[in-house]
């Protein structure tokens, strides 16, 4: 097993009281299609709403034929590194577009050195500590 880097996210659901985050470890080699998939899992959400990620002045998600001027670029093409070597550490990620459920991911560290797989992926949740 070879080690890898590894981005460490902070998922926040914004204008919820208390706050609701999770913190999770993803290869920087995950597509923004993987990490849709994984703040899905990380949230008990099911997938079941159109989604898209805004990074740095473009929106990402899954293309629709039927839309093909929606100005939406395909996630499946945009690996974090990517995102990280052109200085993005943060991401927007809008869950369900009737209800405009916008949720921020911010990258706290963008590169932490591991020896995880996708297998080990961690993840841990609650609420902020005061450091």
């Amino acid at each position: 097993m070879s080690a890898e880097t590894i981005a460490r996210l902070h998922i926040v659901l914004s204008g919820i009281e208390p706050v609701i985050w999770r913190r999770v470890d993803v290869p920087v080699t995950a597509s923004l299609k993987m990490l849709h998939d994984i703040v899905q899992t990380a949230m008990g959400w099911e997938n079941y709403h159109l989604w898209h990620f805004e990074a740095g002045g473009l929106r990402h998600g899954l293309l629709n034929p039927m839309w093909p001027d929606s100005g939406m670029a395909a996630a499946t093409n945009v690996k974090l590194a990517a995102l990280r070597d052109r200085g993005i550490r943060e991401l927007l990620y809008t869950y369900d577009n009737l209800s405009i459920a916008r949720r921020s991911i911010a990258v706290w560290s963008s590169t932490v050195p591991s020896a995880r797989t996708i297998e080990h992926l961690a993840a841990k949740s609650g609420e902020p500590s005061s450091m």
